[in-house]
C-alpha cells in the first residue's frame, strides 16, 4: 500500500480550510494532504502569507502536499500553488481533464489529469489516456465516477475499473469515496468497502502510490484509512 492522503474535502463546510485540514491530517496520522485551492479559501488575504503558512505546517509535521486545481486557474491560484508545494522535491498538482478544454500549466509544477465526467464513457477515457500518454504525467484515477449515474451497468464498471488499476504506476494517484449504490448522492456515500468499491478494496488498497481520501466529513476518511491499514482477508 501507499501512502494515505487526507483531501480538504473534509472541511468542504468550512470553504475547504488549508489550515485545519494540515492539522487533523498530522493529529490522525495521514501522510499527507491534498489541499483543493480556490479563490474562497484565500479571501482572509494575504494569500500568499497564509498559505506560506500552512505550506511551512505541512513540512513541519512531515506531511506530504499535492495540490488540486479548479477548473479556472488564475494567477493568484497558481502562484498559491507553488507556495503551497515549495518543500516538494517533485512539486504535483491535479486538473480535471475535459476535453477541448486546455490543460492548465504551472511553472514548476507538474499537472496531472483527473478522469472528471460521472460513468463509463468509452470515447472519454480512450481521450484521457492518449493526453495521459502524450503528456507523460501522472493520473488521478478516481474509481467512484464510474459509478456516478443512477443507470450502471455495474459488471462493465467493474471490469473497466480493473482494467484501469492494471494501468496505474506508482507515481499515479487515487481518489476515493465510497457510496452504497450508483447516482454519487453524497446521502449515499459510506466508508470504504461498505458500498460499491468493496470488490475493489484489495487492488485499491495495494495501489504503492498516493491514495487520496475525498470524502466530505473527516469521520468517514478517518474510518476508511483504518480500512485502507487493516490486514484483508
Amino acid at each position: 500500500m501507499g501512502q494515505i492522503y487526507l483531501a480538504n474535502a473534509a472541511f468542504k463546510a468550512a470553504g475547504y480550510d488549508l489550515g485545519a485540514t494540515v492539522k487533523a491530517a498530522a493529529r490522525e496520522g495521514f501522510a499527507g494532504v491534498q489541499l483543493y485551492v480556490n479563490e474562497t479559501n484565500q479571501d482572509d488575504l494575504p494569500a500568499i502569507r497564509r498559505v506560506e503558512q500552512v505550506a511551512r505546517a505541512a513540512h513541519d509535521a512531515s506531511l506530504g502536499v499535492i495540490v488540486h486545481l479548479p477548473r479556472v486557474v488564475t494567477e493568484a491560484i497558481a502562484e498559491a500553488t507553488r507556495v503551497l508545494l515549495r518543500f516538494e522535491s517533485s512539486p504535483r498538482a491535479i486538473a480535471h481533464y475535459e476535453p477541448g478544454r486546455p490543460v492548465p500549466e504551472i511553472e514548476g509544477v507538474q499537472v496531472g489529469l483527473e478522469n472528471a465526467i460521472q460513468g463509463l464513457d468509452p470515447q472519454y477515457y480512450e481521450q484521457l489516456i492518449a493526453e495521459w500518454n502524450a503528456r507523460a504525467t501522472f493520473l488521478a484515477f478516481d474509481p467512484p465516477r464510474l459509478f456516478g449515474r443512477r443507470r450502471v451497468d455495474l459488471a462493465s464498471a467493474y471490469s473497466f475499473a480493473e482494467q484501469m488499476l492494471d494501468e496505474l504506476r506508482p507515481d499515479d494517484v487515487l481518489h476515493l469515496i465510497d457510496q452504497r449504490r450508483p447516482g454519487g448522492r453524497r446521502a449515499d456515500w459510506c466508508v470504504l468497502g461498505r458500498g460499491l468499491l468493496a470488490p475493489l478494496l484489495p487492488r485499491l488498497a495495494a495501489h504503492p502510490g498516493l491514495i487520496v481520501l475525498e470524502f466530505e466529513t473527516l469521520g468517514q476518511s478517518v474510518a476508511s484509512k483504518a480500512v485502507l491499514e487493516a490486514p484483508l482477508a
